[in-house]
């Protein structure tokens, strides 16, 4: 029996997002989790923040429930850990779907409202992406000619999308200093980049 590397197994991981979430999608659990998303306060810590333009928000993290058999794709634990799907106790999907925490001072009628859930853009925040870092890494490797580059360690050839795309819109307080990266779903943006209000069934 062929045995894979962890390296193969991501890219094999990363080539099946796509399809691989639905086969995973629990309805009645995703509700359940999205209802207790939306009825949290998150607000209360940043009542000492003074935004102006832009919209705080904090995007729905999806946790996806696994178990049974181990299977042959690894997917990354809460704490960012690879893990056969089986042994996996939770994966984290990031979804399109956002609380907005703080609305900027400076918005004339603001369309949304502290509280509000609101519609992301899908290709901006769900699935996964090339990581930019490794893709420059590999760019600058290439111009001085090296065949086999040596790349930072840890450095990861793909990213959830939303942490490739979304990078310079992270928004951490002071005691976050050295939140990992894959533990990051509170994000500064600008009106434009919210499509719409969602309103959960009652």
């Amino acid at each position: 029996m062929n045995q894979v590397t962890v390296k193969e197994a991501q890219e094999i991981f990363n080539e099946m997002a796509e399809t691989f979430m639905p086969e995973v999608l629990d309805k009645k659990e995703f509700n359940k989790q999205l209802v207790k998303f939306a009825s949290e306060d998150f607000s209360s810590n940043y009542k000492n923040i003074s935004n102006t333009e832009d919209y705080i928000i904090k995007v729905f993290v999806y946790q996806v429930k696994q178990g049974g058999k181990a299977g042959t794709i690894l997917m990354p634990d809460m704490d960012g850990t690879l893990k056969l799907s089986g042994q996996t106790s939770f994966a984290r999907r990031y979804i399109n779907l956002a609380k907005i925490i703080k609305v900027g001072s400076s918005i004339t009628n603001p369309q949304y409202q502290e509280g509000d859930l609101v519609v992301l853009p899908v290709d901006e925040t769900t699935g996964s992406a090339p990581n930019p870092d490794f893709v420059a890494a590999m760019q600058y490797a290439n111009s001085f000619g090296a065949e086999k580059p040596i790349l930072p360690q840890g450095l990861k050839k793909e990213l959830d999308t939303i942490h490739a795309k979304w990078k310079p819109y992270y928004f951490l307080l002071p005691e976050e200093y050295g939140t990992p990266v894959h533990l990051i779903s509170t994000f500064i943006v600008s009106p434009y980049k919210i499509l719409a209000k969602y309103d959960l069934k009652s």
